[in-house]
């Protein structure tokens, strides 16, 4: 590609914003331009723009320049681009690479996923997709993993392909940094990846969090990225539109309750929880659900489930209020627009933190007061710990240990402290009519951060037994669960349980429904009185379809053991039913004997009266102390 103009300039500039209106109907933000006049001008650029700001914009405007100057020289005669451009985009997650392959498609841009998944599909069709890569695609999404196989050297190697690679871009640049050659060797493969390329391919790379100093400076050595030998782009990351939370987590890895996590099941609309560790997603599903009694409003997003599972997910929060717990599979380059709250557990550092929090509030016409908390361990959020933390690593700098969280712990405003550690400044005022229409929020004057305005959610949802208003109706005695009963019930459900975790196999869309908890065990009991009792069960076991009762749940094969325990525990009750009753009428019946006793060896009847009244007493309390031990089990 050889040019003398400059699109760099206000004459390149104007050309740009012009195209772009007439072929996509917006007008670029001013960062947008940047970038993409640099591009044109095959100057690498290093692009740092807040979450939500239209970074995957770089992609799509760059090559609808380049394909109306291709069609229409006249707009641009001195520019000279090779026919038929490719971009090629490392994505670091497979819902990276599907949320920008669909937003290609809106601008009827042809794009083409390729990952292991994918590629492994293909080839069961006996095709290849690197081939397929060939026929007239524009942009090709491409995860770290392919970087390395042989059929993408193959690829870009190809006598067709190479005067076709007009740019390499980079999405989420900051994972370099975070993830590290330890945690995915894979993402290493891209400090390689410019020399393979041909030398009048272009480098971008984008991310909204990187870190002033040693991180920024990691970054661009290993891209290549030398000074003044590339563009940097940077616009402030902070959104002062979001109100932000930083709280205490105060849970071990094993536990099973999260009471500080019970306030968000009294929120309405789409929430996004995010833990790094699936098994730790799990026991937050099971949780909730057990809480909210709701299977269907509370959902998980991960690796481990299948695409069309994670997929509809999605498409259930693109439709209406969804709880998401979610793994960082879900954490970078998803652009919903109305997401109203997103909860950050443990986060790995600030950079994954402000990354989640991020996903809030993107349109705010549709959001008008998102929320993000950040919930850290007492590792962290002590603020002596904090304090230890920093000290260690001024005086051991050869320790990788993260102190952006700890900065942000013991910051008196949040906010500020986020501006500090990225060097953000004041932006200068953009020009495009979005902007203009609906501007950047500014600083909040009051701050709302929990530094300046400290905001504490509930820690429970639900009243405790002990000060509930209502009172559980009394359950006749041939149906109550007494405290001996409860705690049989206890033992059988507990060996199910031991049984089904012996057995079942790592499954992430069976494991939180299936496995019982001293939650879910305590609800079960409660209801073999009513929704559970005897008939019930026994009439759903029998059943010939049992699909008449839920098709899904009619294919675990788990129903029918657990339906079977359901009903050795009522014959259980039963049999102890029967043998109080018998203790019940023996003891009833030595009480006749004895009257009639009386009665023939004329017994004084002052003295009889009071022998009677023990015996009535004696029996009453009886009766009292079932009654009693059913209330207090309930």
């Amino acid at each position: 590609m050889l040019m003398g103009f400059k699109f760099s300039t206000d004459a390149g500039r104007d050309l740009c914003r012009q195209i772009l209106r007439e072929s996509i109907q917006e007008e670029p933000h001013e960062h947008q331009l940047d970038v993409i006049t640099k591009l044109l001008d095959r100057v690498d650029v290093l692009s740092l723009v807040y979450t939500g700001g239209g970074k995957s914009g770089y992609i799509y405007m760059t090559l609808k320049v380049i394909l109306k100057i291709l069609e229409c020289p006249s707009l641009c005669p001195e520019a000279k681009f090779r026919p038929d451009p490719i971009i090629v985009v490392v994505c670091p997650t497979t819902a990276l690479e599907q949320d920008l392959e669909f937003k290609m498609r809106k601008y009827d841009i042809p794009a083409l996923v390729i990952n292991k998944e994918q590629k492994d599909e293909a080839a069961k069709q006996d095709k290849d997709l690197f081939a397929e890569a060939r026929k007239g695609y524009n942009v090709i999404l491409v995860t770290p993993e392919m970087l390395s196989s042989p059929s993408f050297g193959w690829f870009i190697h190809l006598s067709d392909i190479i005067p076709r690679l007009f740019a390499l871009m980079i999405d989420e640049v900051h994972l370099l940094h975070v993830w590290g050659p330890a945690f995915r060797p894979e993402y290493m493969q891209i400090g390689h990846l410019r020399k393979r390329f041909p030398e009048h391919t272009v480098m971008a790379a984008f991310t909204a969090t990187l870190w002033s100093g040693q991180p920024r400076d990691a970054v661009c050595h290993f891209l290549g990225l030398h000074s003044r030998q590339f563009h940097f782009v940077q616009r402030s990351n902070a959104r002062y539109d979001i109100r932000l939370s930083v709280k205490l987590f105060p849970h071990r890895k094993q536990s099973e309750r999260f009471p500080e996590l019970d306030w968000i099941l009294q929120e309405k609309g789409k929430i996004l929880i995010y833990h790094r560790s699936i098994k730790t997603c799990n026991r937050i599903l099971h949780y909730l659900r057990e809480r909210s009694r709701e299977i269907d409003g509370i959902r998980m997003y991960n690796a481990l489930h299948s695409k069309g599972y994670n997929d509809a997910t999605m498409q259930m929060l693109c439709l209406g209020d969804l709880i998401i717990i979610a793994t960082d599979t879900l954490s970078v380059g998803i652009d919903v627009p109305d997401i109203d709250l997103c909860v950050v557990i443990d986060p790995l550092d600030l950079d994954d933190a402000l990354q989640k929090v991020g996903r809030a509030g993107r349109n705010r016409t549709l959001v008008s007061h998102p929320r993000g908390v950040i919930y850290l361990p007492k590792a962290i959020f002590d603020p002596e710990k904090a304090e230890a933390i920093i000290d260690d690593a001024r005086t051991n700098p050869h320790k990788r240990l993260d102190v952006s969280l700890p900065k942000l712990v013991l910051a008196p405003c949040k906010l500020k402290n986020i501006d500090e550690q990225y060097g953000n400044k004041e932006d200068e005022s953009c020009g495009c009519a979005s902007c203009k229409n609906h501007p950047r929020p500014p600083f909040p004057s009051p701050c709302t951060c929990s530094g300046c305005d400290p905001w504490a959610p509930p820690s429970t949802m639900h009243p405790s037994k002990s000060t509930a208003s209502t009172k559980k109706s009394k359950v006749p005695f041939a149906m109550y669960v007494t405290k001996a009963m409860w705690e049989v019930g206890l033992k059988h459900l507990e060996r199910l349980r031991d049984t089904i975790m012996e057995d079942l196999t790592i499954d992430e869309d069976v494991l939180p429904v299936m496995v019982l908890s001293p939650v879910k065990m305590e609800r079960i009991l409660n209801a073999l009185e009513a929704e559970l009792k005897h008939e019930a069960v026994e009439a759903v076991a029998q059943a010939d379809e049992l699909g008449l009762l839920d098709s899904e749940l009619a294919e675990t094969p788990l129903l029918k053991p657990f339906l079977e325990v359901l009903i050795n525990i009522h014959q259980k009750f039963e049999e102890m039913r029967n043998q109080k009753r018998a203790e019940n009428n023996t003891k009833a019946q030595a009480h006749r004997q004895r009257q009639k006793a009386a009665t023939t060896n004329n017994i004084p009847s002052e003295q009889q009266t009071k022998q009677d009244n023990e015996e009535a007493n004696s029996s009453e309390n009886s009766e009292l102390c079932e009654d009693e031990e059913s209330e207090i089990k309930h």
